[in-house]
């Protein structure tokens, strides 16, 4: 079975509006922190800052092909790396 490369990150409504605002340095950011894998933003519904990272496994309709769900200390490594984030000129704490 593959290896899980993508991630989808949700943020809460106040830090996905920092996180947008930021996307590129995001992208930078993530990159430098983890080479092999992909990331995309959604918001989460509901309050606060926290930060949900959600592994990409397969698809709906998709081809049967899934993916290995990834350990969870590489989703404990992502969410403090976003936790760590700190874009030039924002504040997301």
């Amino acid at each position: 079975m593959r290896t899980c490369v993508e991630f989808v990150i949700l943020s809460g409504p106040e830090a996905h509006d920092h996180l947008v605002a930021a996307r590129d340095q995001l992208r930078s950011y993530l990159a430098r922190q983890f080479p092999n894998y992909r990331f995309s933003l959604a918001a989460q519904e509901g309050e606060g800052m926290g930060f949900l990272v959600v592994p990409v496994v397969g698809t709906v309709g998709g081809d049967d092909h899934e993916l290995a769900t990834p350990q969870y200390s590489v989703l404990a490594e992502i969410r403090m790396a976003l936790e760590a984030f700190a874009p030039t000129g924002a504040t997301l704490h």
